[in-house]
C-alpha cells in the first residue's frame, strides 16, 4: 500500500513538472556566453549549431546558428571579408545591401553603434521570405559581422525583431572579435 502511494505520488509530481528542458552549454558558438546572449535577446537559447570557425580562404569565418524559445533562429556570422552570406547563399557587400534589399521592399537603416565602418539593420516587413532581418557591421578593417533572423515566431512583432537584432549585433561586436581575432595566416589544411 505504501509503495502504491509513493509511486502514484511520484507520477503526479513528475506530471506537474512537465518534461525537462534540454541543457544548453554555458558557452555557445565556441566561446560566447549563453547567459549574456539570453540577457540581450530576452529569451532562452534552446539549441546551437556551430557550423565553422575558419575556412581555407578566410580566418576567421564563423558560422553559428542559435534557436531561441518563442523568438526565432539566429545565424551569427563573422568573416575576414567585406561581405556577408545571406540565407539565400549570396555574398552581400554594403552597396548591394542598400540597393538590392530596398528593391525587394525591405527597410534598410544605417545605425550608429560606435564602431568603425558602418552598421545596418534591414527588416522584411512582410516576413514571408524565410529570413526576416539582418544586422550587419561592415568594419573598416575589411571584416564583416552579421546576425540573420529567420523562421521567426509570428507572434513576435517586427519592431521587437528589429530591436533585438540591433541589440544582439551591438553585443556581438564587442565580444566576437577578441574570440576570433583576424589573422593573415591561412587555416591549415585538414589531415588526410
Amino acid at each position: 500500500m505504501v509503495a502504491a502511494v509513493a509511486v502514484s505520488g511520484a507520477a503526479w509530481w513528475f506530471s506537474r513538472r512537465g518534461p525537462e528542458e534540454p541543457e544548453v552549454p554555458a558557452t555557445v558558438c565556441n566561446g560566447l556566453s549563453t547567459a549574456e546572449i539570453e540577457q540581450v535577446v530576452g529569451r532562452r537559447v534552446e539549441s546551437e549549431n556551430l557550423g565553422r570557425t575558419s575556412s581555407f580562404k578566410y580566418n576567421p569565418d564563423l558560422s553559428c546558428t542559435l534557436a531561441f524559445d518563442r523568438f526565432a533562429f539566429v545565424r551569427i556570422g563573422y568573416i575576414n571579408a567585406p561581405w556577408f552570406w545571406s540565407l539565400a547563399d549570396t555574398s552581400v557587400r554594403e552597396d548591394r545591401l542598400k540597393t538590392d534589399f530596398t528593391s525587394y521592399g525591405w527597410s534598410v537603416e544605417e545605425i550608429e553603434l560606435g564602431l568603425d565602418g558602418r552598421s545596418y539593420v534591414t527588416v522584411d516587413p512582410d516576413r514571408n521570405a524565410g529570413d526576416t532581418a539582418y544586422g550587419v557591421w561592415y568594419s573598416e578593417s575589411g571584416r564583416t559581422l552579421w546576425v540573420a533572423v529567420f523562421k521567426d515566431d509570428p507572434t513576435v512583432s517586427t519592431d521587437e525583431i528589429k530591436r533585438t537584432t540591433i541589440a544582439l549585433l551591438d553585443h556581438l561586436a564587442d565580444v566576437v572579435p577578441p574570440i576570433y581575432p583576424m589573422t593573415t595566416d591561412e587555416p591549415s589544411a585538414p589531415a588526410s
